[in-house]
């Protein structure tokens, strides 16, 4: 499996697999890698409100599930911090 090429996302942002690929077995015994995402590959839950740790992700196509995860990071992102700021009078 081929991680995505984002793999770390602002609190509450959506997740973006766009250039990971998984690596299927066909019937057939050939093997071919599938970009994700794909409307036949399933991802599980990604949860943009958990920070700090990364989620590894399932990839499920045709119910069966790779062995590799995809690892994603929500963070916790501060736009501007005023707590140190002095009152000048």
């Amino acid at each position: 499996m081929t991680q995505p090429n984002k793999t770390v996302f602002k609190y509450g942002e959506t997740l973006d697999i766009t250039g990971a690929t998984v690596k299927v077995t066909l019937e057939s015994g050939d093997t071919t890698n599938i970009n994700l995402p794909d409307g036949s590959a399933t991802v599980s839950a990604f949860d943009n409100t958990q920070t700090g740790s990364k989620q590894n992700l399932t990839v499920t196509i045709n119910d069966k599930t790779a062995p590799e995860t995809i690892d994603v990071e929500a963070y916790n992102y501060v736009k501007e911090n005023n707590s140190n700021r002095t009152n000048k009078k």
